[in-house]
């Protein structure tokens, strides 16, 4: 049985100011000791218009952003001041309890009557120091709890911007914590592309200009929808037999002047958007692999957009709707052109960081929601649905609060769709791809499934923990193949030629099948 650190009951200061005084009774009364010297610094800190400008305290913001390895700061100065208050608790309080911790004796102020003790100002002293270094050196208390305290302070930031914004009073509501473990796989697990498996396999590319953009004869759709007369020479073709059996003079005089009869076929239609590509994650709360996904999605999205922009596919939008989790939205166009110019797959370290934080998602996507959200909307029949269908109405909802028009008419105007269901399942060679996609068009109903190219990742579901975890890929494409994924092994492991050495390098394959599959959408090979 473990004991917590011995407590050292003494006086306060009688020479310290009100602010400082209020902060170290307020710390004591959560059993956390707060040394006088840091009471005050912390106290300017929080009365500061700008708290990154802090001497001492300030450098925690520093701390975050470094962490996450940004190249700027987590967020702007007056957004960081309106979570002052939060970032005390969720930063400087764990700092502080780690510092008694290793002491193994926590100086706490009493009520007044205490006397003074020597003990306790050498054991402040040198909580001071073990502050001291925690804010210089992240090792002390690991990147992990900077990044996550970086989401969670800006997450508090905005939450009580948006309430001011909207006229409502900032009352400290129910807060949506980032998942920790998120956190890490997301800006501190980036993806390693093996640059063996990478020139070893063809990168496939998709074609920048499609028929129905280049130059000379337009292309048709196949359908006749009347008789016309025209003049065109590239409309020849679709002349009527009777028009083709004139006399060379009369068919020439009949071209020029007043125009042969063809048959009329419609242009092809240009849609509006370009590619809608969803992933419908049904995954439970406590699923790793549910979380696993996550993380590569928000790379892959990231470095999709890219792609489709360098492309010239700006025109679309990726989505994300989670049995557990929020949903997201990612739309195809960038901040910067300069972003459009970037190999996709060249994208790392303060870049990437750089990046993600732009994308706009952070920190909402890594909100740690065990609740099921409703997945069923006010419709006639919507509860009714299999948990596809409404997942994949969740994911083009974020779209139909943007756009008058309904939803359904929202997926017709894209050119392609690429859709993507993860799920565990209780036996992975139970059924074959064909039988899977079936199901999966038959689960989506008509207005999703029309003219989609469909993909699925399964895992088995084994709640024990006895069987292999295996991550399968299948999709319409024969140009990208079967993914067969196995977990990285543990440290004391040998691990499989085939099996990825690490999470890095498991998340980096799996987004690159997830690109391939997707740019093969494009291409119309599916």
């Amino acid at each position: 049985m473990t004991t917590g650190p011995q407590i050292l009951l003494h006086a306060a200061d009688p020479g310290l100011a009100a602010a400082p005084a209020r902060l170290q009774a307020a710390f004591a009364q959560r059993h956390v000791a707060l040394p006088a010297e840091l009471a005050i610094s912390l106290a300017s800190a929080l009365a500061a218009r700008q708290p990154g400008s802090d001497p001492f305290w300030g450098r925690m913001h520093a701390m975050m952003a470094r962490s996450l390895d940004l190249s700027g700061a987590i967020g702007g100065q007056l957004l960081l001041k309106e979570a002052g208050p939060f970032a005390a608790i969720r930063v400087c309080e764990p700092i502080l309890r780690k510092a008694a911790a290793d002491l193994g004796q926590m100086p706490l102020v009493a009520p007044a009557g205490a006397a003074p003790s020597g003990t306790a100002s050498a054991l402040e002293a040198r909580i001071v120091r073990f502050v001291d270094t925690a804010l210089a050196d992240p090792a002390v208390m690991g990147r992990p709890f900077w990044a996550a305290a970086a989401m969670d302070v800006l997450a508090e930031a905005r939450t009580i911007q948006r309430g001011r914004m909207r006229h409502l009073a900032a009352m400290p509501g129910p807060r949506r914590i980032a998942d920790p473990a998120l956190t890490a796989l997301v800006f501190l697990t980036p993806p390693d592309f093996d640059p063996e498996r990478m020139r070893a396999e063809r990168r496939r590319k998709a074609r920048q200009i499609s028929l129905r953009r280049r130059a000379g004869i337009r292309p048709k759709e196949g359908g006749v929808s009347g008789i016309r007369p025209s003049q065109a020479l590239e409309d020849i073709s679709d002349a009527l037999m009777s028009e083709l059996v004139l006399p060379r003079a009369v068919f020439a005089s009949r071209l020029l002047h007043e125009g042969i009869l063809v048959r009329h076929r419609p242009p092809r239609r240009d849609p509006r958007r370009d590619l809608l590509a969803a992933t419908l994650l049904e995954a439970g709360a406590e699923d790793g692999m549910g979380l696993i996904l996550r993380a590569a999605w928000a790379d892959y999205a990231l470095r999709l957009r890219v792609a489709l922009n360098r492309l010239g596919l700006a025109q679309s939008d990726l989505l994300l709707a989670c049995a557990h989790g929020p949903a997201a939205h990612l739309p195809g166009q960038l901040e910067r052109a300069i972003e459009g110019k970037l190999p996709p797959l060249q994208i790392d370290g303060k870049l990437r960081a750089d990046l993600l934080m732009g994308t706009g998602l952070f920190p909402d996507f890594l909100a740690s929601d065990a609740e099921r959200p409703d997945l069923a909307p006010d419709l006639p029949g919507a509860p009714d649905w299999p948990a596809v269908r409404r997942l994949l109405r969740r994911a083009t909802g974020q779209l139909a609060r943007k756009d008058a028009q309904s939803e359904t008419r929202l997926i017709e105007e894209y050119g392609a769709r690429f859709l993507l269901w993860a799920a565990p399942v209780r036996d992975l060679s139970a059924e074959s791809w064909d039988e899977a996609r079936s199901r999966f068009e038959q689960d989506l109903g008509a207005e999703g499934r029309a003219g989609a190219v469909l993909a699925r990742l399964v895992w088995q579901d084994d709640p024990a923990g006895t069987a292999p975890v295996e991550l399968l890929g299948q999709c319409d494409s024969r140009e990208v193949g079967e993914l067969r994924l196995p977990l990285p092994p543990a440290d004391d492991a040998a691990p499989d030629p085939e099996q990825p050495r690490s999470m890095a390098e498991f998340i980096g394959r799996l987004v690159l099948w997830m690109l391939d599959a997707t740019l093969e959408t494009l291409n119309g090979k599916a």
